[in-house]
Order: structure tokens, then sequence, then C-alpha cells
């Protein structure tokens, strides 16, 4: 076979490229580095804190409380017969709102009765027995001593009859309240007897709150309630019904501060039957109290959503807040978050109106507060911040495909 020069050159031709793209292959291997892991700072969103004019109010929450409320019991025990009312009934004065078997009641009265009639007998005897040895005594026919038995007899006769009185009354006053009778007029708070269940004397049965006259209860500062006087007018309103305000006057002002230094007080309602008609007892309430012109002055305001919420439970396992609340603030400087406890006083709309622990111009973070955690590193969120995009090569010979 006649040597081909041509063909041998185009075998080593393509060995050689071969050799080069294998080499290069193996450069690149070699010199691929492993990715570096790039540590990811979360976001917050920040919000800085400005000053606003004091309100001419200081709003406190409270609870609805019935001015008038009577428990209710049966005073004999038995079997109750019936209950006539749930929790939550209206009554009428005079209603009767349970009853008692009065079966037991019937017998203890006529026992009662005929233990009477025996002891006006045995009285009416040792009254004859007594006067009949009187006079055989002052014939001289019996001795003093027949005389001074008769006469203790007699004493004793007397004393019995007026145990059986006083037996067959309360036997007939038993019988007659065997039924709880509405003393006023109101509502069916309470509901701790249903029938056929026995129950005791004076144990609590049912408790009637009264319609009218409700106050709200407050714990109020001591630095506000200084101010304070029975009398005053106040606003209060019911976050159940938007927009309603009913006025009312200061009633009683605590004289012991409790815990958080703070003073109960109780405020009577005027006219809430016209007002809002639905209000009930143990319903939320918010009072708006009146401020001196010496009290008012600057405050800071700050989101509601700033709170640092899931904080609450652990900082209440460690000691409590002391009545203030928690937010995250941020220190551009040092890069992080840093858990404030600051005095706060009222609610207006949705801003939470603080008196202490910041200053104006510092920096709060009003949404990620779920995740944060005291000195925690993070980064302001910027509307700006540009979009992290992904880019895909293809890779092959010759164009990707589409």
């Amino acid at each position: 076979m006649p040597y081909d020069k041509s063909a041998t050159a185009r075998k080593l031709s393509q060995r050689c490229l071969l050799l080069l793209v294998g080499l290069a292959a193996f450069s690149a291997g070699c010199s691929e580095k492993t990715p570096t892991v790039v540590d990811r700072i979360p976001a917050v969103k920040t919000q800085v804190v400005r000053s606003g004019p004091g309100a001419g109010t200081r709003t406190i929450s409270g609870v609805i409380e019935a001015g008038v409320s009577a428990v209710l019991s049966f005073p004999a025990g038995g079997t109750v017969a019936r209950v006539s009312v749930d929790i939550g009934d209206e009554v009428k004065a005079g209603q009767v709102l349970a009853t008692l078997d009065p079966g037991p009641f019937d017998i203890a009265l006529k026992t009662a009765a005929a233990q009477n009639e025996s002891a006006q007998a045995g009285l009416m005897h040792a009254k004859e027995k007594f006067l009949r040895m009187e006079t055989l005594f002052k014939r001289g026919i019996v001795a003093k001593a027949e005389l001074d038995t008769a006469r203790a007899a007699l004493v004793n006769a007397e004393s019995s009859l007026k145990l059986a009185q006083a037996q067959q009354e309360k036997a007939r006053d038993d019988r007659r309240r065997t039924a709880i009778v509405a003393p006023f007029a109101g509502r069916v708070s309470t509901k701790e007897i249903k029938e056929f269940q026995e129950v005791a004397p004076g144990v609590p049965a049912l408790t009637l709150v009264k319609s009218d006259g409700l106050k709200v209860r407050s714990m109020v500062p001591v630095s506000l309630a200084r101010n304070l006087r029975p009398g005053e007018a106040v606003d209060v309103g019911i976050p159940s019904q938007p927009g309603v305000r009913i006025k009312a006057r200061i009633s009683e002002i605590g004289a012991v501060a409790e815990e958080g230094a703070a003073v109960p007080i109780l405020a009577a309602l005027e006219g809430e039957s016209s007002d809002a008609p639905e209000i009930l007892v143990g319903s939320a309430a918010v009072i708006a109290f009146p401020v001196s012109a010496d009290d008012k002055r600057t405050v800071l305001l700050v989101p509601l959503s700033a709170l640092a919420m899931n904080d609450i439970p652990r900082l209440a396992s460690t000691g409590g807040t002391g009545g203030r609340a928690p937010l995250f603030v941020y220190d551009e400087d040092l890069g992080i978050v840093q858990l404030r406890l600051v005095e706060a006083l009222e609610l207006l709309g949705n801003m939470l109106v603080v008196s202490g622990g910041l200053s104006e111009g510092d920096e709060v973070v009003v949404a990620g507060t779920s995740f944060l955690e005291d000195g925690m590193r993070v980064r302001r969120w910027e509307p700006e911040t540009p979009r992290e995009d992904i880019t895909f090569q293809g890779l092959g010979l010759g164009s990707a495909e589409k």
C-alpha cells in the first residue's frame, strides 16, 4: 500500500487536538474554586420616631362592672325542683327564679306544729300542778321542796313552749323561702344549680346583676390618678361598638397603689340605656380621662406594629416588663437591633403614645419583629434594593437552544 502522508497528518492533528482539550479540561477542574457561602443578613423595615403634641386626654382600658349585684342562695338545704332561668336572662323584681322540693319542708312544718301543741299542753299541765302545790303548801300539807319542784317544771314547760313556737316559725319561714325570688330587675350572670341537684343552705345558686347603674373599672397610673376627683366627668368608649361614646363620672378612687404603680378607678355610666343598650357586664371599655394643662407635654408616637409581641411571654417568665412595652431599636453604627422597654401612655388610633424610653430620632423596627432577638445583626430594608437575578448559561457547541 502506498504511504499516504496527508492521512497520517490528519490523524496526528486529531490526536493533538484531543490532548489539548483534555489538558484544558484538567486545568479547569484543578482551578475551580469552592463557592463562597454568603452570610445573608435579614432586612427589617424601620421608622424614625417623631414627636407629637400631647393629647388633652389620656385613654386607659377598663372593664364594665355591675353597679349592683347579688349572689342568691337557698336559706335551707334540699333538692332543686325547678330552675326557671338561664345565664343572660332578663328578670323582673319579684320573679321566681328557682324552687326546692317542698315535700320535706311540709313535713317539717307539720312536725313543728305538733311539737308546739304538745308544748302548750305541757305548759297547761305544769301550771295547774304548780297552782295545786301552792295551795297545798299554804295549808301545810306539802313540803316546800315539792312546791319548788312544781315551780321548776312550770318554768321548763314555758321554755319548751317558746322553743316549739320558734321552731314552728322557722319551719314556716323555710317553707315560704323554698323559692329564690329576684330582689330587683336585672340579668342572670351566673347559674350554679340545676334541677334534681342537692344543695346546702347558703351555697351560691344564682348571681343577679342590675340592668342599670353600670360602672367601668380601670387601673390608672398614680401620676394621672392624683389629679382626678370624684364626680369628674369622663368619656367611655366600647371597642365592640365603634363610635359609641357614653358620659360617665368618677365614683370611686382607690387609696392604695397596686401592682405597676396603678390605682383602681370606678366611673359610673350615665344614660347607657339609650346610648348603648347592649352593653354587657365584663365587656371591654376605654375611659378618656382629661389631662390638666400642666400635664400636657410633647410625646413620641410609634406605630403599633413596632410592638415586639413575641417577646412578651419570654419577658413575663423572667420578671415581666413592669408595665412597659417592648420595642426593637435599630443601631445603624453597629448594624444590630436592641430590645428596649418604653413607657406607653395610651393608644391614639394605630399609634402608641410613648413618654419614656425613646428619644426623637430613634429608629424603631416596624416590620419583621417576630424573628428578631436582642443584639441580632440586621440591615435596613430599602425599597430600591436591587433584586437578585439568576442567569442560566447554556452549555454545548454552537448557539443555545431557544
